[in-house]
């Protein structure tokens, strides 16, 4: 038949019950360790801390440290004992690391945990949480078999216990409040970070654009004020003016060519004309040489007479 497993007071342990216990019986005395455990904490101070925590890519990360008294501890501490509860103000006292994840710390964020105003819920406090512990377990066996052992329990590394909402079981991020500006000081206004990159692009990229206008308006009023220099206006005008002279010499030579080559082209025509028919021409030659070389007749037909008929 098994035996009932009992809850029995405890003391916590130090050096000189140990070796009291020791010295009795060594035979009747048990050392465990690595026990696991069940931590009844009433707390009694908590707070936001910076934890280091080596390793991490950001080495300072904040945390919740709780500190409090353990009440009673439950687990199969030793043989026919699952647990043991100690008197009022002589608990172990302890202190639990409380690690938040990424949507624990976001949440926090959220709530305004790096402005003036957060605070750790007051709830926590005078509260009772159970947490998972790691024990040394020493027992010294009773010397009849109707009494009760006596258990001398001490928590491993009680002053820097890690938890987190895994280990726990507590989602603690929801307990807190949003934060409330301490009076007196103005709480920091959250600002739009996006626009206000924006603006800033926006006003380089503007003053880079007005450099650059600046910068273009200044080398045309140069370049103006170069061609001032060279008169290119009465340059031109010379240009045309000597253009149009030349122009109108060609015109000029041009013309009188012509004007030479006019009566050449008249002669040559007359020459020609005459050759276009020879044989009139000839005859007409010929006419005028008969008509010539005729005798001349008087118009009065009586003297032709007189001369024919003598």
């Amino acid at each position: 038949m098994e035996t009932e497993k009992k809850v029995l007071r405890a003391r916590s342990a130090d050096d000189h019950l140990h070796e009291v216990a020791m010295e009795m019986d060594a035979d009747r005395f048990k050392r465990t360790v690595d026990v696991d455990a069940i931590a009844f904490v009433n707390m009694s101070a908590v707070e936001m801390i910076a934890q280091h925590t080596a390793g991490n890519v950001f080495p300072y990360r904040p945390a919740l440290a709780m500190t409090g008294e353990v009440q009673a501890l439950t687990g199969n501490l030793a043989d026919n004992v699952k647990g043991v509860a100690f008197p009022a103000g002589r608990g172990i006292p302890v202190r639990f690391v409380y690690d938040f994840d990424a949507k624990g710390l976001a949440e926090l964020a959220a709530k305004g945990l790096f402005e003036s105003g957060f605070d750790t819920p007051s709830l926590f406090l005078n509260t009772t949480f159970e947490l998972p512990v790691k024990c040394t377990v020493d027992v010294l066996e009773p010397e009849h078999e109707d009494d009760v052992p006596v258990i001398f329990c001490e928590i491993q590394n009680k002053m820097s216990i890690p938890a987190d909402a895994h280990t726990s079981g507590y989602t603690l991020a929801d307990y807190f409040d949003s934060a409330v500006p301490t009076p007196g000081i103005e709480a920091p206004v959250t600002k739009n970070y996006e626009a206000e990159i924006e603006d800033v692009v926006t006003d380089e990229i503007t003053s880079e654009f007005s450099e650059v206008e600046a910068q273009i308006s200044e080398e045309i009023h140069q370049e103006a004020e170069k061609l001032d220099e060279l008169q290119v206006e009465p340059l031109y005008e010379a240009r045309v003016t000597e253009t149009e002279k030349v122009a109108d010499d060609i015109f000029a030579r041009v013309l009188a060519s012509m004007n030479e080559s006019e009566p050449e082209s008249k002669a040559e025509e007359e020459e020609a004309a005459p050759s276009l028919n020879n044989e009139s021409y000839e005859t007409y030659d010929l006419a005028g040489r008969t008509a010539a070389d005729a005798p001349e007749v008087d118009e009065d037909h009586g003297d032709m007479e007189d001369e024919i008929g003598s």
